[in-house]
């Protein structure tokens, strides 16, 4: 959560560096086409998977709906960071 944020995307721009290729960004903005276009360097790079979830971690229902996400991802989720 709080990716879409300052530091958030400094994080992921330095895992995708490190080789992460895979990514479920969670976010309170309901553009997700805006996320999207902040990540566009990610996308268009050749074995990479991007999601985008809208949650607000104070709901019990955006939080039960990204681990949901989390728990169907292929390949697993190694690693979640809140900074929110």
């Amino acid at each position: 959560t709080g990716a879409a944020g300052g530091f958030g995307a400094k994080l992921i721009r330095y895992a995708f560096i490190q080789g992460a290729r895979h990514f479920i960004i969670t976010t309170r903005n309901p553009k997700v086409e805006e996320v999207m276009r902040q990540f566009a360097y990610i996308i268009k790079d050749a074995g990479t998977a991007v999601k985008v979830v809208v949650a607000d971690t104070s709901n019990r229902e955006d939080i039960k709906k990204m681990l949901d996400v989390a728990r169907a991802a292929q390949p697993p989720c190694k690693a979640i960071y809140h900074l929110a």
